[in-house]
């Protein structure tokens, strides 16, 4: 779930801006929008920590079935 603010609102106050990262704490993401068209979206730190999770075990998969098939390969066997 994402909430929309204008690009605007990040620079009226500095009160404002702080409403804006307090949001944050409860939800995992925030899009900034800019002429009413997403320009940015900001990350919780855990939602950050998350993806970065997510593409390191994603890479490691990879690297795993890379290794997988080259072993595989050296054998003489085939992929079914």
């Amino acid at each position: 779930r994402s909430t929309l603010f204008p690009y605007t609102t990040l620079f009226r106050s500095s009160t404002e801006a702080s409403r804006i990262f307090d949001r944050l704490q409860s939800e995992s993401q925030l899009i900034i929008l800019k002429n009413n068209q997403p320009a940015a979206i900001i990350l919780s730190p855990d939602e950050f920590v998350h993806l970065c999770e997510i593409e390191e075990d994603y890479l490691l998969l990879r690297e795993t079935d890379s290794s997988n098939r080259k072993k595989r390969g050296s054998t003489g066997d085939s992929d079914p």
